[in-house]
């Protein structure tokens, strides 16, 4: 008896799967602060408010003063801890965080478009210590997977993914950088293999505990192969020469 292998089709298989499968940035509402000084003018008029009690908050490239620590006016943001992740920023002329001041607080972003993914990426940080919060999971199904107790930290000597640069909304006077903040920290959050192939709407935050000020900024996800997309390239002739017959009992 003799046993046929194609090659090409165990080859193109590893190809589709690796063309398909990446972290992607994820657009989404529900932000309700400015929490990004921009442009020109006093810092003050540029947001919503500071993203600390201490009248602090992160500050653009474009801002009068910076030096070399801000935030890009692109509003990308590549993680210095995760190979491949990146983060949208929202605009920085409108809302671009979730920010809870008390000590607890609810707040959710829905996805602009709904998809099915792996692991779901954050990109946080909390002002003035350490926050605690419940991550939630929204389904299209109405159903849900949630992540307890997850601490936030501070904003300042911690590990970061992303650094960044402060300014003071009172005095307009930017921080020199400094090597401890201020930080952007992620959290990745891995999906049952059920939930992995389910459709996530929105993500809720729930934060239970803490004295810091909580703010969520972005959004990432990965997202393995997705057979309904069309493929950027035609298909092989899976009967070529690289078919072999091997023999067997």
């Amino acid at each position: 008896m003799k046993t046929k292998i194609y090659y090409s089709t165990i080859f193109y298989f590893i190809l589709i799967s690796s063309a398909f499968s990446q972290i992607n940035t994820l657009a989404v509402s529900g932000f309700n602060k400015d929490l990004i000084v921009n442009g020109t003018g006093a810092a003050s008029s540029s947001v919503t408010s500071a993203f600390d009690a201490s009248n602090f908050t992160y500050v653009a490239q474009d801002y009068p003063g910076v030096t070399t620590c801000f935030l890009p006016n692109s509003g990308f943001l590549t993680s210095s801890q995760t190979t491949g992740l990146s983060f949208q920023l929202n605009n920085y002329s409108t809302n671009n965080a979730y920010h809870i001041t008390t000590a607890t607080g609810v707040g959710t972003l829905t996805l602009s478009s709904p998809q099915s993914v792996t692991d779901l990426y954050v990109l946080w940080s909390s002002g003035q210590g350490t926050s605690v919060t419940d991550v939630v999971v929204n389904f299209t199904d109405a159903t849900t997977q949630t992540f307890t107790g997850i601490n936030v930290l501070d904003w300042f000597n911690n590990p970061a993914s992303v650094t960044s640069g402060r300014v003071n909304i009172s005095t307009n006077v930017v921080d020199p950088c400094s090597a401890s903040g201020p930080n952007f920290y992620e959290a990745k959050f891995t999906l049952s293999s059920a939930n992995s192939l389910k459709t996530v709407s929105s993500v809720t935050f729930n934060k239970t505990s803490g004295a810091g000020f909580l703010g969520i900024f972005a959004m990432s996800a990965y997202s393995p192969l997705v057979s309904a997309k069309p493929l950027p390239f035609p298909i092989p002739n899976f009967y070529a020469p690289d078919t072999v017959w091997l023999n067997s009992p």
